[in-house]
């Protein structure tokens, strides 16, 4: 009997997920990292620090997850 370890020898994947994509410079903003939404519009820290970061608000999207989670489980 011959066992195909192959698979067990291949490294996990841990690549990010994509959750969000800058609405200005177009950069995708993944799991973990921090963005900024302002009238629904998704914006990176780096846009939001050159334009309006006085009147953003973080976005949460730990909750965003769960949400997603939910309706997965209905």
């Amino acid at each position: 009997m011959q066992i195909d370890d192959r698979e067990y020898l291949t490294p996990p994947d841990n690549e990010a997920i994509k959750v969000y994509e800058c609405y200005l410079c177009d950069t995708p903003i993944y799991e973990g990292e921090d963005c900024y939404e302002i009238d629904n519009l998704i914006y990176c820290e780096e846009c939001i620090d050159k334009h309006f970061k006085m009147i953003s608000e973080k976005a949460d999207i730990s909750a965003d997850l769960a949400d997603l989670e939910c309706h997965d489980i209905k």
